[in-house]
């Protein structure tokens, strides 16, 4: 009697919580309708208001109640109509937007391809682009994650960059610049819409205009690490032959340094052996490398050159950047 009581005891609670997982789930599902609604709306006037709708489409969209959105098979043109990228999917998340400015987000590109034996054929000079296709890359495919975020206020700017490409290699880039004129941004996203376009002459002509604005820029932190061991090993197969003389894999992506001239810049004497001998591993092995900065303080990147107004770099060559920011380089 006892157990048939229970059971009757235990059955309104069944019941109650299989009207709540109903009420939760139905809650979800009309949560995440009236949320790729309106992500599909703002994707929409984004395209159309940047000129971009003949340059990205996409098959579908759907977004959570939590600010995530999805672009699914994705196709990117150029302003010839021919396809220079297509991605199976584009998660977009941590979107923050102020005034139409995009000042903080998260892109996620998945199962992307890159045409790159169409574009060789289009641009017969391209050494690098005929280079890549000699080593059998008619396509790049992998994966790609970017994550930005700028505060007008304080007038910093970070930037994360993840890239696993198959059957080259993988990137790992961390950036961080303070001092950041808040006019920059909206130089950035004019020449990222002119490129998206086409447009070179629009390109250089914003640049341009923009040098100013750059003046401020310092550089607080920035670490890289670079891994092409599979590109390595694709180039190891090709027979060497008189012309171009033997050399190491990796030596035309990355000259040797001069012990001498990193200590004249400013570099220790062991901290300079220890950079170039990394430098020269890698050129010679492949393999991975791994950059850092120790910068105490927020560092200058640009100076004025008192041509137009306009700014130039702080640093007249790689050894002078890596005594200054006291990079270290290592495999």
């Amino acid at each position: 009697m006892s157990g048939q009581s229970a059971k009757a005891k235990r059955k309104p609670l069944l019941i109650g919580g299989a009207a709540l997982a109903v009420v939760v789930v139905g809650g979800w599902l009309v949560a995440s309708h009236i949320a790729t609604k309106t992500a599909k709306d703002k994707v929409d006037t984004f395209l159309i208001r940047n000129n971009l709708t003949g340059v990205v489409s996409y098959g579908g969209i759907s977004a959570s109640p939590f600010g995530s959105a999805t672009l699914s098979h994705v196709l990117v043109r150029d302003s010839s109509g021919a396809a220079v990228a297509k991605f199976g999917s584009v998660e977009i998340s941590d979107l923050r937007v102020k005034d139409g400015a995009v000042l903080g987000a998260k892109v996620s590109l998945a199962s992307a391809a890159i045409p790159l034996l169409p574009m060789a054929r289009q641009n017969p000079g391209d050494a690098t682009l005929a280079g890549l296709v000699g080593l059998g890359y008619t396509t790049l495919t992998g994966n790609l994650s970017v994550a930005e975020h700028f505060n007008a206020e304080r007038g910093r700017f970070s930037l994360n960059i993840r890239s696993d490409i198959d059957g080259m290699g993988r990137l790992k880039l961390r950036l961080k610049l303070n001092d950041i004129d808040p006019g920059m941004m909206d130089v950035v996203a004019k020449m990222a819409q002119a490129g998206a376009q086409g447009n070179g002459l629009a390109i250089l002509g914003t640049g341009l205009a923009g040098l100013q604005s750059l003046e401020s820029t310092s550089l607080d932190k920035l670490t890289v690490t670079i891994d092409d061991s599979k590109l390595v090993h694709r180039l190891r197969k090709i027979p060497v032959t008189a012309i171009p003389a033997k050399a190491g894999p990796s030596m035309e992506l990355a000259p040797g340094l001069n012990v001498d001239q990193l200590v004249r810049a400013g570099m220790s004497l062991s901290d300079a052996r220890n950079t170039a001998d990394a430098v020269r591993h890698w050129s010679r092995n492949g393999g991975t490398i791994h950059m850092r900065t120790h910068i105490a303080s927020p560092l200058p990147l640009f100076k004025s050159t008192g041509v137009f107004g306009g700014a130039g770099l702080a640093f007249s060559n790689v050894d002078t950047f890596l005594a200054a920011t006291r990079a270290t380089i290592s495999n």
